[in-house]
């Protein structure tokens, strides 16, 4: 959440970029681990269309980057804008 809330901050503010958790263990979240592939915590990119789901990504290396702040930090700035961009 800090990173979104450093690097994004206009975004969150203008309502481009939203912060959502949602528990896939969670009765009722379970679509979420069978449509997305979840099995252990993860952080995914979403773009919506009327609150629906057109685009995702998984950011799969987080784990790899998290012993570091510096790397989490670049790491996810540099993938949630480069999926910014695509769409």
């Amino acid at each position: 959440r800090n990173t979104l809330e450093e690097a994004f901050a206009e975004e969150l503010a203008s309502g481009r970029v939203a912060w959502r958790v949602r528990n896939y263990e969670e009765p009722g979240n379970e679509r979420f681990a069978r449509t997305y592939d979840i099995s252990f915590q993860t952080l995914m990119v979403f773009e919506l269309d009327a609150g629906e789901p057109v685009r995702w990504k998984k950011l799969d290396r987080i784990w790899d980057e998290v012993a570091s702040e510096f790397s989490f930090y670049e790491y996810m700035q540099s993938e949630i804008r480069a999926f910014m961009n695509e769409g």
